[in-house]
């Protein structure tokens, strides 16, 4: 699963909030869960990371569609709530991590 963090919609306090630190605890225990199973790029901050391993979502939902589905399924959901992509899924070789953040 590859996730285009640029894609992530999140409120900017929390942000600004992560690079001062004001991270709760359950992001770092959900972090040491997923262990050696993601690999985060070089371009991907500290404070992004402590917003994607954040416990405290709003119960947000993850769909996977056939890439040639995704716009008209975008465009429909779009119409209701605040929907984006958030990056795609390939196949796993060798030693890659489950989760690849980019």
């Amino acid at each position: 699963l590859h996730i285009d963090t640029g894609n992530i919609k999140y409120q900017p306090e929390a942000y600004a909030m992560a690079e001062m630190g004001f991270v709760p605890e359950g992001a770092y225990k959900n972090r040491d869960y997923v262990g050696n199973a993601y690999r985060a790029g070089e371009n991907v901050t500290r404070a992004m990371l402590d917003i994607l391993f954040d416990p405290q979502t709003s119960g947000g939902l993850l769909i996977s569609v056939d890439e040639k589905d995704a716009a008209a399924l975008l465009y429909e959901l779009q119409r209701h709530s605040d929907a984006f992509i958030a990056g795609y899924i390939t196949s796993r070789t060798g030693d890659d991590p489950l989760l690849v953040l980019e």
